[in-house]
């Protein structure tokens, strides 16, 4: 992988681990556990075809994203 398209996934996954962690539910905010935050990124980034279906994300696997692309 390109250190550009690195530099652009990185923090582009701390962003939206963040404002997923702050803003969900909407009304409701932060009432979810980390790990259901972890479920719900990786749920979307396999949506968007940037993990597979079978990928786990957790603290310390967010840089085994840029090995993926």
């Amino acid at each position: 992988m390109s250190y550009a398209l690195e530099q652009t996934v990185i923090p582009l996954l701390l962003t939206f681990l963040d404002h997923i962690n702050r803003a969900m539910p909407n009304g409701n905010e932060k009432p979810l556990s980390t790990d259901e935050v972890y479920v719900i990124t990786a749920n979307v980034f396999n949506l968007n075809d940037i993990v597979p279906e079978d990928f786990i994300l957790a603290a310390g696997s967010c840089t085994a994203i840029t090995e993926l692309l």
